[in-house]
């Protein structure tokens, strides 16, 4: 009785972690890079990756630099800003459920919104 109880035990928890995985691996990623030519180019990967594995983001999140939405090919893995890093004043970043209520409800990966020093 033990033996089978273990058996089942063990099937259900692999099967929990395959689904898991399959679901992970759904999600596509981006990693946006900055037009710097030092390591100053990566400022954001960590910080959007964080977000992406919280959940902030699903596939394709919205970005909008100082209020215009920065059109990418959503189909690329690296997408470069057209920002460096000494023009950034300030990141926020929208999770799924609060993107909609600013950019339409048909806008829920999320968002990364981005303001510079050029912001009037």
């Amino acid at each position: 009785m033990k033996r089978i109880f273990l058996a089942l035990l063990t099937c259900f928890l692999l099967s929990c972690s395959s689904q898991k995985k399959i679901t992970e691996n759904s999600i596509k990623t981006h990693t946006f890079l900055l037009q710097d030519k030092d390591k100053s180019k990566f400022e954001l990967v960590e910080a959007i990756k964080e977000a992406y594995s919280e959940g902030s983001f699903i596939n394709s999140p919205i970005v909008a630099i100082d209020g215009i939405v920065f059109k990418y090919d959503k189909s690329q893995d690296t997408i470069v800003l057209p920002l460096k890093k000494m023009d950034i004043t300030n990141i926020v970043y929208l999770n799924k459920q609060s993107s909609p209520a600013i950019y339409g409800k048909r806008e829920t990966n999320g968002a990364i919104i981005i303001n510079t020093i050029n912001l009037k």
